[in-house]
């Protein structure tokens, strides 16, 4: 018993010192992970730009006069619904038969952007946040800002970048429609006339950076995550993780975000959003508008809860055993995401959350197919008002095969 206990102050120490060693470590050029697919948000401060000029119809012509596209409102660029279950998804459109032609320009602020890559995708379904098909077609723009793109008959939607000379990141970006995901983007329908200005204008790329501190340090891979609007978390536009300095960097568009902040259990920090709170609904608003901005944010530490499991032979628990975490009376709780509600034990039985002070009980699991939870401790709770080692041991339950 008292190697048991040995071993497990052993891994709370390790885990403390290796928050604090974090912070210690060389400092690595802060990484911003974009998206799988383009997004963006549109601006709460828009460049002044016309309306684009021309917005295809279900008959195409090659003539100029056509009626102004219908732009989605903000609530609707900041969400990104699946289709509807049950949602037929057309096949691929073969690239045979009759070949007709989208063009238009691409433009930031009304000036030409030479260079910038127009990728096709099929449209003509309800989408959500990505194609469900790779781009069909892609195009360069001339140095007027031009493209033309040779296609077959059908419904498509046209997503455009560019990036900073040298490099691959971003400097604009936005798909046909003023649209930010592929599922609220503007159909075209090309017929055999081809289909004309089509003119896709850009979203510039703006920057939220800053630092996470926190009492333990400043630990390399907190992630930090830039939700757009304020009705609800669901659209992720910029997400990063911190370097060895607490430092971090997100690319995103003029818009309304607000920040997540979410460290690992083992760095015994708990989550917060930007404001110092715990909770969406009171998380403070960032307004990116011409300017980038700077945003840092302490986090506070919590406590380390951890221990083994043993089976009621003696033997420890391991290989799909779970410990879950009850919260008891008042006590914070872990469904805003602040802290993990559940470990799983590693192969030495072993367990390690990170909680607030509070009252809980916990719950183990004995196998990943067990229907059966048995409490810790059996009646009563615990209290957590420091790091906490504990030698639990599952009398009435027999070991998991």
């Amino acid at each position: 018993m008292a190697h048991e206990q040995t071993r497990i102050g052993v891994l709370v120490m390790c885990a403390v010192l290796l928050a604090a060693a974090c912070s210690s470590s060389p400092p690595a050029a802060p990484s911003a992970t974009p998206a799988s697919a383009p997004l963006g948000l549109a601006s709460s401060n828009p460049i002044p730009t016309p309306a684009p000029t021309a917005t295809p119809t279900s008959t195409p012509t090659a003539s100029a006069a056509s009626p102004t596209p219908t732009v989605p409102p903000l609530a609707d660029k900041c969400s990104s619904p699946p289709p509807p279950p049950g949602t037929a998804i057309p096949p691929p459109i073969a690239q045979t038969g009759p070949i007709s032609s989208i063009s238009g320009r691409v433009l930031l602020a009304d000036t030409p952007v030479p260079s910038a890559k127009v990728d096709v995708f099929q449209g003509g379904y309800p989408g959500g946040r990505t194609s469900v098909y790779g781009p069909i077609a892609s195009a360069v723009a001339d140095d007027t800002g031009s493209y033309s793109v040779s296609i077959a008959l059908g419904a498509y939607r046209l997503f455009a970048a560019v990036t900073a000379p040298g490099s691959s990141a971003r400097v604009g970006y936005a798909w046909y429609g003023g649209a930010i995901t592929f599922g609220t983007a503007a159909d075209v329908s090309v017929g055999s006339a081809g289909v004309r200005g089509v003119d896709i204008r850009l979203f510039p790329v703006r920057t939220i950076s800053g630092r996470i501190t926190s009492s333990r340090g400043t630990p390399a891979g907190i992630t930090v995550i830039a939700f757009c609007g304020t009705l609800r978390p669901e659209l992720d536009i910029g997400v990063g993780t911190t370097d060895g300095t607490g430092g971090y960097r997100l690319s995103v568009i003029p818009g309304t975000y607000r920040i997540r902040v979410q460290p690992s259990r083992r760095m015994g920090l708990l989550g917060r959003w930007y404001g110092d709170v715990t909770q969406w609904q009171q998380a403070k608003n960032v307004t990116v508008d011409d300017r980038d901005v700077t945003i840092d944010v302490t986090l506070p530490a919590g406590h380390f809860l951890a221990g083994t499991v043993r089976a009621a032979d003696g033997s420890l628990l391991a290989g799909g055993a779970f410990v879950y975490l009850k919260v008891v009376g008042d006590s914070p709780s872990c469904d805003d995401g602040s802290f993990e509600c559940s470990a799983q034990l590693d192969n030495t039985g072993t367990f390690l959350l990170t909680v607030p002070s509070g009252r809980y009980q916990l719950e183990i699991q004995p196998s990943a197919t067990s229907t059966v939870r048995v409490p810790y401790p059996e009646s009563g709770s615990l209290e957590v008002k420091g790091d906490t080692l504990l030698e639990i041991r599952l009398a009435s339950v027999p070991r998991a095969p």
